[in-house]
């Protein structure tokens, strides 16, 4: 028992430090696999259309065979059946823990028992999902062969717990474009007490937002602070915390809390953590901020939101009164005077410039 808490304090803080996913998730898996002993451990992360975009497992010829899988068949009838209750999306969607199955006679008549189950002794298998709206989505496996038994309610546990940290370090900046991030991340140096000790201009800038114009820090942006160290500290010592994560809601938008150590040693009374915070505001608000200094006439501006939204030609046509023709004509010189040549590369230049508030 001793082993699996430490084990598990320590994917909490891997999920704590912001690593890039593909140096966080194979060390997660890692964990993963001691914590709950497995033939193999895997993480599937799918892409906004539904279809897997990236696979890790700890069992090299696992995953090859998985990626193999993964191309041809997943989400196909074939997976369905395979599972017998819904499909990879499905599941993700639900984002629940599952002690999934046990090889049955549906199952070996399906692609997946025969590209990836038979040719590894595969007998039992569980999974979770996980999805938010902001944040990535997608699921994990855990899998064990006949001698291995099969997975208990202890190990359904640990999969539980562990699974908000995952959500936590992937969880920043929505990819459901309905917001963005407003100019850089500020920086926030406390102690473990949550005391200031410094903070970057930045965010001094965004923790007066966030307060409402206060030139002093609010007492809930204190509590933030305070109880994100706190939190910290308890995921060090291996104890119950929530992810380090906190959203506050203001009128100038959502700003995002979230820490992490400064230093990854074994932890001193004097250790610091950082605290970066970021300002959420509407997609929209966003391009329009941007589109002050761009010589666009007031109709190129409203054909721009429109494309920033999504909006068809059609539609964009229909809420300025214009012909379709007009509207897709507005949209070229657009194109013109910004030098892009889609959509894609005009959001890009509306949303990835830097507009400090």
């Amino acid at each position: 028992m001793q082993k699996h808490a430490r084990m598990l304090a320590e994917m909490r803080q891997l999920c704590c430090m912001q690593l890039p996913q593909a140096l966080l998730i194979p060390e997660f898996l890692r964990f993963l696999g001691q914590c709950v002993p497995s033939l193999a451990t895997a993480a599937v992360f799918l892409d906004d259309s539904g279809n897997v975009e990236r696979l890790y497992s700890d069992n090299l010829s696992l995953l090859r065979a998985g990626r193999q899988f993964a191309e041809e068949h997943a989400n196909s009838k074939d997976e369905e059946a395979a599972w017998g209750h819904g499909n990879l999306t499905q599941f993700v969607s639900k984002g629940t823990v599952e002690n999934a199955w046990y090889v049955d006679s549906i199952m070996t008549r399906s692609h997946y028992y025969n590209q990836v189950v038979r040719p590894f002794g595969i007998r039992h298998q569980m999974r979770a999902g996980f999805h938010t709206k902001t944040g990535v989505s997608g699921a994990l496996f855990l899998a064990r062969d006949v001698s291995a038994g099969r997975y208990l309610g202890r190990d359904e546990a640990i999969l539980s717990s562990v699974l908000p940290y995952l959500r936590h370090s992937a969880n920043d900046i929505p990819r459901d474009d309905s917001v963005v991030a407003l100019g850089d991340e500020g920086l926030i140096i406390t102690d473990l007490r949550g005391t200031i000790r410094h903070m970057d201009q930045r965010a001094e800038v965004l923790l007066s937002l966030a307060g409402n114009g206060r030139f002093d820090i609010s007492p809930t942006i204190e509590d933030i602070v305070m109880s994100l160290a706190q939190d910290l500290a308890l995921i060090r010592r291996g104890q119950r915390a929530r992810p380090p994560q906190r959203h506050l809601h203001a009128s100038a938008g959502t700003f995002v809390f979230r820490g992490r150590w400064l230093s990854a040693s074994r932890m001193r009374d004097d250790d610091l953590v950082a605290i970066g915070v970021r300002q959420l505001v509407p997609t929209i608000v966003k391009a329009a901020s941007a589109m002050r200094f761009l010589p666009l006439s007031e109709r190129q501006r409203q054909v721009c939101l429109g494309i920033v939204d999504g909006k068809t030609f059609a539609q964009i046509a229909t809420h300025l009164k214009v012909s379709e023709s007009t509207a897709i004509d507005y949209a070229r010189t657009v194109y013109e005077k910004l030098d892009v040549h889609s959509r894609d590369q005009l959001k890009a230049r509306l949303l990835d410039s830097v507009t400090l508030s």
